[in-house]
């Protein structure tokens, strides 16, 4: 069985500095903060927690169907953000700015589309570019303390052009991503 998600990589400048971003705010708040895999900055539509391995072309084959419907689209990255559940911190994010109703969208489409082959498929509440991850112990005070490190008001401009599907594999220095499969909007050509 495999962890996926459905997702679209960021640009290589995007990553880039979501790069320099992530290792600057572990470099100062390791002790609560993990880092994300470097070149892995994307946003999550939906997320799959367990599919087993002989399904994943079929559901290339499904979201391909769904992708061909829709055309490129630009989206805004916000300025980075920390994000709380239950008041604990859980994340330092960037939100879309612009751009967020056709993820929305898009979002809706693909899960659709993708629970006809995996039915237990979660769907990404906001969509978002995780940009770090809070240790399990983080308190509200270190929330704060990554808040007021983060800078404000810098805005980062992308284009959602395909849809990737990404085995996860969770390890204890964090996440692996394998690219499984992308499909690009638009067209029928979907890579595996």
């Amino acid at each position: 069985m495999m962890r996926l998600f459905l997702g679209t990589f960021l640009n290589p400048a995007n990553q880039a500095f979501c790069h320099r971003l992530d290792r600057e705010l572990v470099k100062h708040h390791g002790n609560v903060l993990r880092a994300i895999p470097a070149d892995s900055a994307h946003i999550t539509y939906a997320f799959i927690s367990e599919l087993h391995e002989t399904l994943v072309g079929d559901l290339v084959t499904a979201i391909s169907e769904t992708t061909r419907r829709w055309q490129a689209f630009e989206v805004e990255l916000g300025s980075p953000q920390v994000v709380r559940s239950a008041g604990m911190p859980r994340l330092v994010c960037a939100d879309l700015v612009r751009g967020a109703t056709e993820v929305s969208r898009l979002t809706a489409d693909l899960s659709t589309t993708a629970r006809t082959i995996s039915p237990d498929l979660r769907v990404s509440r906001a969509p978002h570019v995780t940009l770090a991850r809070f240790r399990r112990h983080s308190t509200r005070s270190d929330a704060q303390a990554v808040s007021s490190s983060l800078s404000r008001g810098e805005s980062r401009v992308d284009r959602v052009m395909a849809v990737q599907i990404v085995a996860s594999v969770l390890t204890p220095s964090g996440p692996v991503y394998t690219r499984m499969g992308e499909i690009s909007l638009g067209t029928d050509g979907a890579t595996a």
